[in-house]
């Protein structure tokens, strides 16, 4: 019987699948899918998915084409995409989507959850810390994909939780939640300068705070939570045609620093990008008993139909 955090995610993932874009490409995100997952996967198998997500959401826009979807992105070929604003918005958003079902699927039997920065998805107090005041004017950032933790919860309660009682439970101890923000973008060159400044000011505490610009509300910031700080991350395909991602290269060096990592979905290049599979390991190990590849085998051993829920979207409890 899954505990009352995992019945949590997999309403959450129904509510992700209610979005048009990503439910009607993910039949052709499961049939790429399928060249690594076979009828029985291991843990390992899982787990690498996050270095080949790049490759498998790639190779999606020709067979949507094909089928000529009314949110389709276009293909010259199947490596340089012609695209309009509004395929670059739906693919965005597919992407998006994609990161937070692999996620979700590694995190089963944690106390850890990704979620589209929702009302539904999101405690209000990580909203409040992520908050930053101008001359009087909240705003926060652009974070497409938040990874929390839910502290405090028995696995074995029957209680049901709702964004509210997990919201509780935070603000009960902050300090035992730990928060990290991924933007996730399709391509780099455009978007890079964005995680940057957004993960600059999330350090620049107590600096920043002065009288016309503030970091957090409601009597949050990002120090109030575990390892006194919200990380932030940078995911990215990328689609940009023609360019090229090496060290040194701008681009790169606008988030090679940042505190919760720069990604793609491929394997890592050394000093441009690291492969996603790591991104669990890098800044939520300690929820994780062993590997996170043999958490992966624990938690299929356990529910052989796990892996079949993820892939079929069959999320009821």
């Amino acid at each position: 019987m899954p505990g009352p955090v995992d019945i949590f995610r997999m309403k959450m993932m129904s509510r992700l699948f209610t979005i048009r874009s990503f439910r009607e490409t993910w039949p052709h995100l499961r049939h790429e899918m399928a060249k690594y997952i076979v009828d029985d996967p291991s843990g390992e198998d899982i787990y690498l998915l996050g270095n080949r997500l790049s490759e498998i959401f790639l190779a999606v826009p020709a067979a949507i084409r094909a089928e000529q979807l009314s949110e389709a992105t276009t293909m010259s070929s199947a490596d340089h995409p012609q695209r309009t604003q509004q395929d670059v918005s739906v693919g965005g958003v597919v992407w998006e989507c994609f990161i937070t079902w692999y996620l979700n699927f590694v995190c089963h039997g944690t106390d850890l959850l990704a979620a589209k920065r929702t009302k539904a998805n999101t405690p209000t107090i990580i909203t409040d810390a992520i908050s930053v005041t101008l001359h009087g004017y909240s705003t926060t950032t652009e974070s497409d994909v938040v990874v929390y933790s839910v502290p405090g919860v028995d696995p074995q309660s029957t209680d049901v939780l709702t964004i509210g009682k997990i919201d509780h439970r935070i603000k009960e101890d902050t300090l035992a939640c730990s928060v990290a923000i991924v933007q996730c973008k399709t391509n780099w060159n455009d978007n890079a300068q964005i995680p940057m400044l957004w993960d600059l000011i999330y350090r620049s505490m107590p600096f920043v705070n002065v009288s016309s610009i503030q970091l957090g509300r409601n009597g949050v910031t990002p120090k109030s939570f575990h390892d006194s700080s919200i990380k932030y991350a940078f995911m990215t395909v990328p689609t940009n045609r023609g360019s090229k991602f090496e060290v040194g290269k701008v681009p790169v060096t606008r988030v090679l620093g940042l505190s919760g990592g720069n990604y793609w979905g491929k394997p890592t290049k050394p000093g441009v990008a690291t492969g996603f599979s790591d991104f669990l390991t890098n800044n939520f190990s300690e929820k994780f008993a062993g590997s996170i590849q043999n958490h992966v085998d624990r938690e299929i051993s356990a529910d052989p139909e796990l892996t079949r829920k993820f892939l079929d979207i069959d999320f009821h409890v």
